[in-house]
């Protein structure tokens, strides 16, 4: 079963709106269309006119083409044409490209602005109800694994904070011991797999090897078809995840773990209240928290 938020990296979107329309798609549409696919590097810093002119059809079939895929231009087009290529960039092209790109602009309100629109994406393809389902999934598992490399281990522990409030095993993988812990990790564990573009060949590995060894297996990633989909997840969540410059911004993962977090308590219900009770009165005797 794939739970999805349908909102996702523009990158991905671009390719999944290619495959899926590429059918119908006229003779001058599938050059177009596969012009982009085959120059990542070019196809994005390139008029209208000049993809037209390269691939010999017009330009008008080049603007319509951005309209057929449900673009509002050819401009917005190209923007989706440059994530796709930020997908397969190292990081010091990246910022060159980002550098290059808006050096007219503030930087702050450049970040904030496609932080914004990751966000207005996500909550727009938000189903509720599948979010729910997935809490469901963490709170009946006998233990909760979290796989997750590089940066997108701040996600993994920020989301195993705060489930260790509420669950009675919550456990962070390490390159060292993961062989181990999966051998002795209970049956039907739920193992999570957290990785965004560029994406961690360890964490994909971890999660074929918790596969292998029968335990459930959820992805939390920018896409249905990212490198961990080969061992077929019971559980996936994707969420946008927009490349800033050098940087992987994960604003609207944060928000998606706050909505994971959130439908787990309303899910342990009273439980979740209890639990709560109890911990404020241990921080409280432990003097956890600095009174004004």
């Amino acid at each position: 079963m794939i739970f999805l938020i349908q909102g996702r990296g523009i990158s991905n979107l671009l390719k999944e709106k290619i495959a899926s329309e590429i059918k119908g798609f006229s003779p001058s549409q599938a050059r177009i269309a596969r012009f982009i696919l085959d120059h990542p590097r070019e196809a994005p810093f390139m008029t209208a006119s000049q993809m037209a002119e390269r691939i010999d059809v017009s330009e008008s079939s080049v603007i319509r083409f951005a309209s057929h895929l449900g673009y509002s231009g050819y401009p917005d087009l190209k923007e989706a044409m440059k994530e796709l290529l930020l997908d397969q960039m190292t990081t010091i092209e990246r910022m060159a490209l980002y550098d290059d790109d808006h050096h007219k602009e503030s930087t702050c309100q450049r970040t904030m602005a496609l932080d914004m629109l990751d966000l207005g994406e996500a909550q727009k393809g938000l189903d509720p109800a599948k979010v729910e389902h997935f809490a469901k999934a963490l709170v009946q598992a006998p233990s909760v694994y979290f796989a997750a490399q590089r940066s997108s281990s701040v996600l993994a522990q920020y989301l195993g904070f705060y489930l260790s409030w509420f669950l009675p095993s919550v456990n962070h993988l390490t390159a060292d011991l993961f062989r181990e812990n999966l051998i002795t990790a209970p049956s039907e564990s739920l193992v999570v797999g957290i990785s965004f573009p560029r994406y961690s060949r360890w964490t994909v590995d971890v999660v074929s090897m918790a596969k292998e060894r029968g335990h459930r297996i959820g992805v939390i990633s920018d896409s249905s078809d990212s490198p961990m989909a080969q061992s077929s997840p019971e559980h996936t969540l994707v969420v946008p995840c927009r490349h800033i410059s050098f940087i992987d911004s994960f604003t609207a993962p944060m928000s998606l773990m706050n909505c994971i977090i959130m439908a787990v308590a309303e899910e342990l219900g009273d439980k979740a209240k209890g639990r709560l009770v109890e911990l404020e009165e241990l921080w409280t005797e432990g003097s956890v928290y600095s009174s004004k």
